[in-house]
């Protein structure tokens, strides 16, 4: 979903690959994004790609909780609805 949004801004308008990082890792946890920050990854997509790969992992180590998750979702629907 990020990638379709950013690459439908316009060149002359669009932020740079660096600002796209910070908005993306901004979208995920604190821990989570602390994780990605501190790889200092050079470009977007490598970004993209280690958030997969950390996520599986925190996944997988049991330290993402399925509760909170979900608990999440529910809160973006609701944002969503109060856009409306």
């Amino acid at each position: 979903m990020f990638n379709i949004m950013y690459n439908k801004i316009p060149k002359d308008i669009k932020p740079s690959q660096n600002v796209a990082k910070v908005t993306f890792v901004g979208a995920f946890d604190p821990m989570f994004s602390m994780i990605l920050r501190e790889r200092r990854l050079d470009t977007l997509l490598i970004m993209q790609d280690d958030a997969i790969d950390v996520e599986g992992n925190r996944r997988a180590l049991g330290k993402i909780n399925p509760n909170m998750e979900k608990k999440d979702k529910e809160e973006k629907v609701k944002e969503k609805d109060k856009e409306k």
